[in-house]
Parts: C-alpha cells; sequence; structure tokens
C-alpha cells in the first residue's frame, strides 16, 4: 500500500489551503453526509456551538468558510460539530528520559487520511501538525512548547454515552494549540466548568509542554472529563467499558507493553521509538482500517516533529517553512489475513473452504493457550500430533475480528487451557451485535 504524505507552510489561510479544499472537499463531503445532509446540524447550531465553546477561533472559521467557497455544506463540515462517527486505533506515550517527548502511531483508514502535515500561523501562534478535515488536528505543537495527541476512547457505535451532541475531537486540538501554552492552560480548557467543550465522541487527549509536565484527559459525551498523571494511552478509558474495542484493536496488550517499558527499565530515545515501529504497538491491519500510517515523535522544547516508517524517518521542524513530499510504502507482515475483497460473484475472496492462521493478525492478538494434554487428537487439523497451539477456523476476514474478540477475553483468564466451540460461537454473537 502507497501514501503520499505532504508537508506544506502557509501562515495565513490563502490559495493554498483553498486548492486542499477543493481537492478534499468531494471525500469529506461523502463521508459527512453519508447519512443524510439533514442529520447534521444547521449552519445556526454549528455557529453557535463554536461561539459558546471557542469564541477566540470564530472570525477564523468564517474565514476558513469563505475561503472554501462559503457553501452551508463547507461551513458545517468545517465547524466539526455534531459528525459522523469515526475509529481510530491509537497508541501514545511519553519518553521517561530527560528531554520532553511525545512519541505516538496513528492507527487509521488510508483511504480517510489527509496525509498532509500544515504548518500555519492562523492567529499570530507558530501550528505544526497532522490534519483532520484540513481545519482539525489529530496530533502537533505550538511555538510555546505544548504538543498534543489523541487516541479513540474505546465506546464505539450509537447509544447513551457513545456519541452525543458535541464537537469533533479534531477541532478541540486545533483549539489547544492556538490558544494554550502549557499543560495547566490546556487541561483548564478541557474541564472548565460550567461551559465544558463536549465531545461528540469518547477521546483521550495527551499534553506534553517543554517543562516536561504532561496529562492525559478522558473525554465522554455523557459525563464530565476525567484528568490522570497517565504517561500512556490507548484506546479505553476504564475497565468497564467498551470491551469489544479493547479486544479488537487489543488496546490493554498495548497498554501493558508501554507501562512495562516506562516502569521496568527506562529506554534509550532511539530504542522507545522503534518499539512504536514493531508489534504489538505497529499494526500492519490495513484492509480492516487499522494499519499504523505512521509513527510520530514530538519534541516541543526544540520545535521537532519526527516521523517514522520502518526503515524511514522524515525530520521536519516548527522553526522553518517546509513545502515537500514523502511517498510511503506499508508492507503487510507475514501471517497477516488480508484484506477482504470481494470477487466477480460477490462472494468473500477466501472462498468457502476455512482459512487457517495463528490469530496474530493486525493488533497482534496473543496465541491460544496450549492444550493441557500432550497428545490430544487435535479436532481442527484431525491428527494426533504433539502439544501445539490450536489454530483458528475463520471463513472470511469478516469472522477474524471476532475471534480477536475471544482472544483478549481468554488473555487475562489464567486457568482456561482450552477454548470450547461455544466460547468461538458466543464471540462471533457478540460480533455482530456491536458493529457499527
Amino acid at each position: 500500500m502507497h501514501l503520499a504524505f505532504r508537508a506544506i507552510s502557509e501562515p495565513l489561510p490563502g490559495p493554498r489551503w483553498a486548492g486542499l479544499f477543493e481537492e478534499y472537499w468531494p471525500a469529506y463531503r461523502r463521508w459527512w453526509a453519508k447519512d443524510g445532509v439533514s442529520v447534521r446540524p444547521s449552519y445556526a447550531e454549528c455557529r453557535r456551538a463554536i461561539r459558546r465553546h471557542m469564541p477566540e477561533i470564530l472570525p477564523l472559521w468564517e474565514e476558513l468558510t469563505e475561503l472554501a467557497g462559503g457553501g452551508d455544506d463547507a461551513a458545517r463540515f468545517l465547524s466539526f460539530y455534531g459528525p459522523p462517527a469515526y475509529l481510530s486505533a491509537c497508541s501514545q506515550a511519553i519518553w521517561p528520559g530527560e528531554e520532553p517527548l511525545l512519541v505516538r502511531n496513528y492507527d487509521y483508514s488510508p483511504r480517510a487520511f489527509d496525509a498532509l502535515i500544515l504548518r500555519s500561523e492562523w492567529q499570530g501562534r507558530a501550528v505544526l501538525g497532522m490534519t483532520d478535515g484540513l481545519f482539525g488536528l489529530v496530533d502537533g505543537m505550538n511555538d510555546a512548547g505544548l504538543a498534543v495527541s489523541l487516541t479513540f476512547g474505546g465506546r464505539p457505535g450509537r447509544g447513551p454515552g457513545r456519541t452525543g451532541a458535541g464537537l469533533g475531537i479534531p477541532i478541540v486540538l486545533r483549539y489547544l494549540l492556538e490558544t494554550c501554552a502549557t499543560v495547566p492552560a490546556a487541561i483548564a480548557v478541557l474541564e472548565r466548568v460550567p461551559r465544558r467543550i463536549p465531545s461528540h465522541m469518547s477521546y483521550n487527549v495527551t499534553v506534553l509542554d517543554r517543562d516536561r509536565r504532561y496529562l492525559t484527559a478522558y473525554l465522554a459525551p455523557d459525563r464530565e472529563t476525567i484528568v490522570t498523571h497517565m504517561a500512556v494511552a490507548t484506546n479505553h478509558q476504564s475497565a468497564s467499558n467498551g470491551w469489544a474495542m479493547r479486544a479488537l484493536r487489543a488496546t490493554v496488550e498495548r497498554e501493558r507493553f508501554l507501562l512495562q517499558r516506562l516502569t521496568l527499565h527506562v529506554d534509550p530515545e532511539d530504542k522507545f521509538i522503534g518499539a512504536f515501529l514493531r508489534p504489538p504497538l505497529y499494526s500492519t491491519a490495513f484492509g480492516q482500517g487499522f494499519g499504523t500510517l505512521y509513527t510520530a515523535a514530538y519534541r516541543p522544547a526544540r520545535g521537532q516533529l519526527d516521523l517514522h516508517w520502518p526503515g524511514s524517518v522524515w525530520h521536519l521542524s516548527l522553526l522553518r517553512s517546509t513545502c515537500a513530499g514523502r511517498p510511503v510504502h506499508h508492507r503487510a507482515r507475514r501471517g497477516q489475513v488480508p484484506a477482504r475483497r470481494a470477487s466477480p460473484a460477490g462472494r468473500s475472496a477466501f472462498g468457502t473452504s476455512p482459512v487457517w492462521h495463528r490469530c496474530h493478525a493486525g493488533a497482534s492478538v496473543p496465541y491460544l493457550p496450549r492444550t493441557r494434554r500432550s497428545h490430544r487428537r487435535c479436532q481442527h487439523r484431525r491428527r494426533k500430533g504433539p502439544r501445539c497451539h490450536r489454530p483458528v477456523p475463520v471463513r472470511s476476514a469478516r469472522e477474524s475480528p471476532a475471534l480477536q474478540f475471544l482472544l483478549a477475553e481468554l488473555a487475562d483468564d489464567k486457568q482456561l487451557h482450552t477454548v470450547p466451540l461455544r466460547r468461538v460461537r458466543q464471540a462471533r454473537r457478540r460480533f455482530q451485535r456491536c458493529r457499527i
């Protein structure tokens, strides 16, 4: 899979941004209006939300709307108020060394990715980051030495506590970098009362400043913001919410892996970044829409951003303008289940015969435990043999996440040595109920 990353610098909104919006808008409008234009909030509601919660960037939003053509749909889209649900599976952590360093993996669908690093000075403050919707950011830093990054909070779908009337998280990160200079100022914005910035879905936001102060805020549409001193964030906020997404994205496994690297031994800087380029943090599930598109290392004290991929790195700086491109080729690792493709007959590309793999596709889920008996008959391979990992039958790529649910549930069960077929069927039924 190939991606073309671009780095563009434009101090004030101008023709470059307008040209990019004209290029991206058809695809973004299809995504934004997929449930119908009438479902999205009206222009008056969007303007009211920005004026109430982010009055400092209201003139900027109006200026960008004019550059985008002044249309009603474009204005509502750029407000990020009440957008469709979108999911990502990311990992981020603060390096425990002396220099402030925020490292993150962005796992998302390459078909809905800007692949654009934008340096701007829209309101007098230099901001550099990876854009989303050309206005919002998924991660970035400013010239005051503040770096921010987001991960999905693990509560997908519709219903109470999952999506609500609120702002998309990318514009919240843009607002933080445009108006805040330190971690206390950013956290005060996220948890201010009574006009707390509403998030339309659950997200985890990690902030770091040049003095190496850091905090992680857990945002959700149905409760107040929770602020923790966690140096690690993956795709869950507690042990009781979003079990299906925790299992699907192996978020608990990634969190434990990062905590071990932070507490048991302090890695050098290059080794710490290199851990994000290998499983279980690095994912090659591009066909499922959750592959690692890039690894970002933010050094807010130096104003430096390094984008890493296996075998290559791209150095960018907040202190100088850059207009360049970088082609990136992502390769699937051995053992990964390929993306599901529809055959001409409309059936799965895997056909009807079972596909066997060793259960570590995509999100690097742990293997099934070994069987208790060393010479028991293997029911799947239909032969007698020594103790081995049991393979998992998968009839299509659609069923593989269901098996990952089961694996993540069984990973913490130390007393379970075999997997009954009944549990596999239960996992598949749960997956069908939890699909978005």
